[in-house]
């Protein structure tokens, strides 16, 4: 299979660099064999990458996800001149793991906190990862933010959605 980017860096503006559409399809935990608690280097999630015309199948653990993150993070550290979108991106970052579980009873947050690895705690995680792409990805295709570091930002997305392994 080709190496599909996932930015168009021909495109003459923003909205035309972002040319995929990226789905969580599932989740599933692959812990080798004796080892007796499973922890979130072992609970994989199943994306497919697409275009029209073509897809990928790309697998990420839940640790790549929290990598993205920081990364993220790092790249929009405060500081750079912006018109304060890096600042409301940055913000929403810093809490959004812990968003699906402020959301769930205090009996559930317990569960989901001790055993990150059962259906209900994939399943919440799985749909929230999915709208954390979906937003990422509305957000970049604007052509009003005129900030230095979203290059940075498209470079990372493109990175975490790539074929390597991370």
């Amino acid at each position: 299979m080709e190496n599909l980017s996932f930015i168009d860096s021909n495109a003459s503006s923003r909205s035309n660099q972002i040319k995929y559409n990226v789905q969580l399809l599932r989740a599933s935990i692959r812990a080798p064999q004796g080892v007796l608690h499973v922890s979130r280097r072992h609970i994989y999630f199943v994306m497919k990458v697409s275009t029209g015309k073509h897809y990928r199948i790309v697998e990420r653990t839940w640790t790549s996800f929290v990598q993205f993150k920081q990364t993220l993070l790092t790249i929009l550290n405060p500081g750079h001149e912006c018109n304060g979108i890096c600042y409301a991106l940055v913000k929403s970052l810093r809490c959004n793991f812990a968003k699906p579980i402020k959301q769930a009873s205090f009996r559930t947050k317990c569960n989901i906190r001790l055993h990150h690895h059962t259906d209900k705690a994939i399943a919440l995680f799985l749909n929230h990862f999915q709208q954390l792409l979906d937003a990422l990805i509305v957000l970049l295709s604007h052509e009003s933010f005129n900030c230095q570091k979203m290059d940075d930002v498209y470079q990372v997305l493109d990175d975490f959605l790539s074929d390597d392994p991370m």
